[in-house]
Formats: structure tokens, sequence, C-alpha cells
């Protein structure tokens, strides 16, 4: 939950932001003007699951995470 978002577009840089759940690392990337100017009105964020390069297969792809995940914007 994002409180007092319209403070944040000022405050809290665009960017990758990196978290860890369930033994996973993720990131989250947000852009609060929006990922290109087109969408300047509009926030963009999207959530991604980093691979782990460590193992002995080739396909990271054949790797499957369930998740659930919410988000929530209260000005």
């Amino acid at each position: 939950m994002v409180r007092a978002y319209s403070r944040t577009k000022e405050e809290l840089p665009t960017g990758t932001h990196l978290f860890t759940v369930g033994g996973h690392d993720w990131y989250v990337d947000y852009y609060p003007n929006g990922i290109n100017k087109d969408c300047a009105d509009f926030i963009s964020l999207y959530v991604t699951l980093l691979f782990d390069d460590d193992d002995d297969d080739d396909d990271p792809f054949d790797m499957v995470v369930e998740a659930m995940f919410s988000f929530s914007l209260i000005d």
C-alpha cells in the first residue's frame, strides 16, 4: 500500500526496488510518471522474478513460481 501517493511522485525515485519473498528474489520497477511520455499521467509498476544463473540448466524459463500480488494506492 502506498499512502499519500501524490507526494511519492516527488519523493520516491523512479527505478528498480529489490526484495526477497518465499526464498526468491524479485524486483519492482516503479515509474511514478509512467514508463514513457505517452503514459506520463499514469503510474507504471512491474513485478519481475530474478532467475538464478548458478544452476546447471540452460533455460531459466522452465522454472515455475506461482505468486499473487496486489498494489494499493491511497491518496
